[in-house]
């Protein structure tokens, strides 16, 4: 199992929806980072994040809505989010210029080839402008 993370954030309310949607694969991921000590829980309360909703289509609202506890969970966190929706991360896109929070978190799809995630997370998973939400 490759797990080259440094840590991972869950609030109560990721995990709840992580438990949900959860693969054997996932569940197996997860044990193994808990029982590394790279599973970080953050049981302050995390800020919401109000945007304008306005501005999406319902596609994007849906999406919008389907990730929003993770943009959250990264603000409050190390501000990174591994995910392979990036339909979601369009439609956050179309938020950062009202919301000027979400403009700093760094989205990572490890399954594009042109991200190049495996090598960014060795690297030291550092907030580079061209992988933030903000970037043109």
């Amino acid at each position: 199992m490759l797990s080259i993370c440094h840590r991972v954030a869950f609030t109560e309310a990721v995990l709840v929806e992580w438990k949900t949607h959860e693969s054997r694969y996932a569940l197996r991921w997860r044990a193994a980072m808990q029982s590394r000590g790279k599973v970080v829980r953050l049981d302050r309360q995390v800020e919401a994040l109000h945007l304008d909703r306005s501005q999406l289509n319902d596609a994007q609202l849906a999406a919008v809505e389907k990730d929003l506890l993770l943009v959250e969970t990264a603000l409050a966190a190390d501000g990174c989010v591994i995910s392979l929706d990036d339909k979601a991360r369009a439609a956050f896109r179309v938020c950062r210029e009202e919301n000027t929070r979400i403009r700093t978190v760094v989205w990572v799809n490890p399954c594009n080839p042109e991200e190049d995630c495996v090598t960014w997370l060795r690297a030291g998973a550092k907030s580079e402008p061209q992988r933030r939400l903000g970037a043109h």
